[in-house]
């Protein structure tokens, strides 16, 4: 699959794929959705979608892991979910050769400092 918005060659990895569809389907571990997670969510929403459409997915499915694993879903924080997915696709269309969230990641490293934005 590759990026609509960003016309770019990323694409959804056979494990980027794996691991969307186990938080979708609430299967991933809450304990498990750290930063880096949260990252890669926001990479594979992106690549067929634009930010706000992206954003829209990313919001339905986080507060859906949240309850599933009865946990408040106003843990959701709109303001910087927004600005991730906003940071996450620039970032992306600096990158145009990469392939996968792995890639991706290790070319902006700096991403997964979680004090970057607040």
């Amino acid at each position: 699959m590759s990026v609509n918005n960003h016309n770019t060659a990323h694409r959804l990895s056979p494990e980027d794929e794996e691991f969307r569809h186990r938080v979708e389907n609430g299967q991933f571990p809450l304990a498990e959705f750290n930063h880096l997670a949260h990252l890669q969510l926001a990479y594979c929403y992106l690549l067929n979608q634009d930010v706000v459409g992206a954003l829209d997915r990313y919001r339905q499915t986080v507060k859906r892991l949240l309850e599933l694993n009865n946990k408040d879903p106003g843990k959701y924080h709109e303001t910087l979910t927004c600005a991730w997915l906003m940071t996450v696709s620039q970032r992306m269309l600096d990158a145009l050769h990469v392939r996968c969230f792995g890639e991706f990641i290790r070319l902006h490293g700096d991403l997964t400092d979680v004090g970057l934005i607040q």
